[in-house]
């Protein structure tokens, strides 16, 4: 998660878990809570009950999971919603917990470059959505689709690249690829229910819908660390297309 948005002063009404506001209040973010600390009261808005929030009548409505709404009213409402942007739509960690992403062990011998090139488009989409500056660009970058077409391209070179001339073996190769992802396959279709319900969710239940894409999009990645076990033992050093012997004239 990046750095903290910083304070903000602003004129807070509404009802939270039984708490009528009606007073000024300084909105302070931690990494898992919202904090509204008033004169007389710190309340605290845990991120995984905000399910999103939108500005109405020169206001920020920020929307609770069970009903509760508090207004934010503050010079700029649209400042106070690019940094609660920036707070609540950080992307997730995502290879932290992984165990064989990165194992030098998992990642060793001849089957190195096929590892690597395994990973990669996980890689590439992720660091495209850290330098992302919206949400949309962020979904956009993981995009479900997208990112299982590349990773299928990548499981037919791996065939290819050891069956260059032998099309039997290749296409026996590349259908056992196929069902060591196929747990990878379901996370891909998953990924993609939960991003159009992101793209096609209203502001005030846009964080909801952050949450199940995120959680999808770490599972996903999950099942790709787990799938490459199995997709290593199945690219062994014995499937490959035997070398063609040199053959030398006979001198008669």
């Amino acid at each position: 998660m990046p750095d903290l948005p910083a304070a903000i002063s602003a004129r807070v009404r509404g009802l939270l878990r039984g708490h009528d506001l009606d007073s000024d209040a300084v909105l302070a973010f931690e990494r898992d809570a919202l904090v509204l600390q008033t004169g007389r009261a710190r309340l605290s808005i845990e991120l995984g009950s905000i399910d999103g929030w939108a500005i109405e009548s020169d206001a920020l409505h920020i929307h609770v999971h069970g009903g509760d709404v508090v207004s934010v009213a503050a010079s700029e409402p649209g400042d106070v919603a690019a940094e609660l942007d920036r707070w609540a739509f950080a992307l997730p960690e995502l290879t932290r917990s992984l165990r064989v992403f990165g194992s030098r062990r998992a990642a060793s011998g001849a089957r190195r470059p096929e590892h690597d090139a395994f990973f990669e488009p996980f890689l590439a989409a992720r660091g495209e959505a850290e330098r992302a500056s919206t949400l949309d660009a962020r979904r956009a970058a993981l995009d479900a689709l997208a990112l299982r077409n590349t990773v299928e391209r990548r499981l037919r070179r791996f065939a290819a690249e050891r069956y260059p001339t032998d099309a039997p073996e290749r296409r026996a190769l590349e259908a056992e690829l196929s069902e060591c992802v196929a747990p990878l396959v379901e996370r891909f279709g998953a990924l993609g229910v939960a991003q159009a319900r992101l793209a096609d969710s209203a502001d005030a239940e846009r964080v909801a819908r952050w949450r199940e894409w995120s959680h999808a999009l770490a599972t996903l990645f999950e099942s790709a660390d787990l799938c490459w076990p199995e997709l290593s033992s199945v690219l062994t050093d014995d499937r490959r297309e035997a070398k063609p012997r040199w053959r030398f004239p006979r001198p008669w």
